[in-house]
């Protein structure tokens, strides 16, 4: 294979693994989205298995990085009327934004048979053992037993 194509293969495969989006990695890469699939398809010089794993560190490395936001917030100014607000010292409050959605998001991705969508968890203990309830209020801010539904009756489907 032609030096200039390991290249362009391994600079596609960098950006895959930054981002796993084929249209994404080809710009970056200066590749036409085409010639990528045709590598991919056709398996030049064993790129299917090299574009899979890069696809599959993209993927872990979004994943890292959901998880990050919703177990350790996101920073962001704190707002109001359009105006950031400013705090005593005359420098903007910033205040950690955390995400439930993207909470539930990974619990269901991770346990799909405790966390599934449209289902309901009768209690907390059904979701999460005791020490990852412990967790879930550390995390989630104002999260308390109140929150979780009460216990059902064995047999209560209603």
């Amino acid at each position: 294979m032609p030096a200039v194509q390991v290249r362009r293969q391994a600079a596609v495969l960098a950006a895959l693994a930054r981002q796993p989006n084929i249209s994404a990695a080809g710009r970056a890469a200066g590749v036409n989205e085409a010639t990528v699939r045709a590598w991919r398809d056709r398996d030049v010089a064993g790129f299917r298995a090299r574009y899979e794993a890069a696809i599959e560190a993209g993927i872990n490395a979004l994943e890292a990085e959901a998880m990050r936001r919703a177990q350790d917030g996101v920073p962001r100014y704190v707002v109001s009327h359009g105006r950031i607000v400013l705090g005593p010292d005359g420098k903007p409050l910033i205040q950690l934004e955390y995400s439930d959605a993207l909470m539930l998001a990974m619990l269901r991705a991770h346990k799909p048979g405790t966390y599934r969508a449209g289902g309901v968890v009768a209690t907390a203990e059904a979701a999460v053992d005791g020490a990852a309830a412990v967790r879930l209020r550390m995390i989630i801010p104002g999260v308390s037993d109140d929150d979780f539904p009460a216990p059902r009756p064995a047999g209560d489907t209603g």
